[in-house]
């Protein structure tokens, strides 16, 4: 509960008690805020001066013992009481009295880093909905289609960043099976989606490679 010196920090105004000097209850009585947020006790026979501070509950948040003086309530002494309870109430006492600097920025862990292509299809659990994701660190060009059991395309994209995340709702469409095809340069993945009673399942995957373009052909052309 204590952080020592805190409001020697905070530079308010104290002096010493004068030693010998004769004070009573009534000469240095204690001093409690209007909202009862902080409370300044003076004892002079043991010659301190106790502060507290409280939260909306009246809990204790911090409390600070200030041997030999005695803390002069002037205007500018309320404000800093005031403004210390603040902070403490928002956990924002430290970064306001000491000297802080920002975190660099960190890379993230090799491990958490994709380093190849990589393309996942997923069936949401008991829906009609499934997602298709990649990871694509080399911002390959890479496309996307939803087609139907004769093939026709319902859905294409191209794109070319390093991730891809997509949603689809087979919802108003007829049961039925259904195929992802996801391709990049040579490499298509094929997954079919089988949709029933608003259901969707992921019966099967494949990977295939396309052969190669001739050598008059440029490979651009080819691929896409």
């Amino acid at each position: 509960m204590k952080l020592e010196h805190a409001l020697s920090a905070l530079l308010l105004i104290v002096a010493p008690l004068a030693a010998g000097a004769q004070h009573t209850e009534t000469s240095l009585p204690a001093y409690v805020s209007p909202q009862d947020h902080w409370r300044v006790y003076t004892d002079p026979d043991q010659r301190l001066t106790r502060v507290q501070f409280f939260d909306d509950q009246h809990r204790l948040l911090y409390e600070e013992t200030l041997p030999g003086q005695y803390l002069k309530l002037t205007p500018r002494n309320v404000r800093k009481l005031n403004e210390t309870h603040a902070r403490l109430r928002s956990n924002h006492l430290l970064s306001t009295t000491l000297q802080v600097s920002a975190l660099p920025d960190l890379p993230a862990p090799a491990h958490l880093t994709p380093t190849r292509f990589q393309a996942h299809v997923f069936a949401v659990a008991g829906t009609a909905r499934f997602k298709v994701t990649f990871d694509n660190p080399e911002r390959d060009v890479v496309q996307i289609w939803l087609k139907d059991a004769q093939g026709h395309t319902l859905h294409h994209d191209k794109v070319q960043a390093r991730s891809y995340v997509r949603s689809f709702n087979l919802t108003p469409l007829p049961s039925g099976d259904y195929q992802v095809e996801i391709k990049r340069g040579r490499t298509v993945q094929k997954q079919t989606v089988s949709l029933a009673w608003e259901r969707v399942t992921l019966p099967s995957l494949q990977v295939e490679e396309t052969p190669p373009p001739p050598a008059d052909v440029p490979a651009d052309d080819w691929l896409l």
